[in-house]
């Protein structure tokens, strides 16, 4: 994921949350077929316990990705807010700064023959560190807004891969439920349908790890944005006049 999309992120909350009811409403289909299966007198024994036993995993697994991905979702806001404070980051501080960095280019200033004497060199020399300042206070700016906007991008990633979990889940329970409607079991068929639902918390375990790793990769660049001010003798801004 390169960039962060509003419209994508939005439509992937909203597929995200819906596979949630799905998979909540899957638990109650896989509940009738696996009693429609219990009641069938050819199962018996081992089978009916088998039965139980895959029911049982499958639902423990609904329940866990469920409680797990609601909980996920509630900081789902986060990306939203890391690409508007990278727009701020470009509009309030980039520019500005540009702006200012280049209206005091010599280019833009009086020339010797509009302009001279010790007045003219002292605001010469004292424009020189502004305009070191400026750059450097609008490299910050970029750099934030740029990694801001991998953070959200990352988290737009992350929340697709969730999807792509939920929706891995939900063919897994459909396979369970026609497993159990077909009145054809076997131990290995049934191990099956549970190894299918169980990759879910090493996956969502994965998504996580690698979120975290985007994260903090982009949080020390952030955090290194500090060395610009070198620029800023005694964290003040360059005095004008000297």
């Amino acid at each position: 994921m390169s960039e962060f999309n509003a419209a994508t992120f939005e439509a992937t909350i909203a597929s995200l949350t819906s596979g949630l009811g799905t998979v909540s409403a899957k638990c109650g289909e896989a509940q009738i077929a696996a009693n429609a299966a219990l009641a069938n007198p050819l199962v018996v024994g081992w089978l009916a316990d088998a039965i139980v036993w895959a029911f049982d995993k499958l639902i423990e697994g609904a329940r866990w990705l469920i409680d797990r991905i609601g909980e996920l979702l509630q900081n789902a806001i986060a990306p939203v807010q890391m690409a508007l404070k990278a727009f701020s980051w470009i509009d309030d501080v980039q520019k500005p700064m540009n702006t200012l960095s280049d209206s005091i280019q010599p280019r833009n200033l009086a020339n010797d023959d509009q302009w001279s004497g010790v007045a003219a060199k002292a605001y010469r020399r004292g424009v020189e560190p502004q305009d070191d300042a400026a750059r450097a206070i609008a490299g910050v700016g970029a750099t934030m807004a740029v990694q801001l906007g991998v953070c959200a991008a990352a988290g737009l990633g992350f929340y697709i891969a969730l999807g792509v979990i939920v929706v891995k889940f939900i063919a897994a329970m459909a396979t369970a439920i026609a497993a159990f409607g077909t009145a054809v079991f076997s131990w290995a068929g049934l191990l099956l349908v549970v190894e299918e639902a169980a990759i879910t918390p090493a996956m969502i375990i994965a998504a996580v790890s690698g979120l975290a790793t985007v994260l903090g990769v982009s949080s020390n660049a952030m955090i290194q944005t500090r060395t610009s001010m070198a620029n800023f003798p005694g964290a003040n801004w360059p005095v004008g006049t000297n």
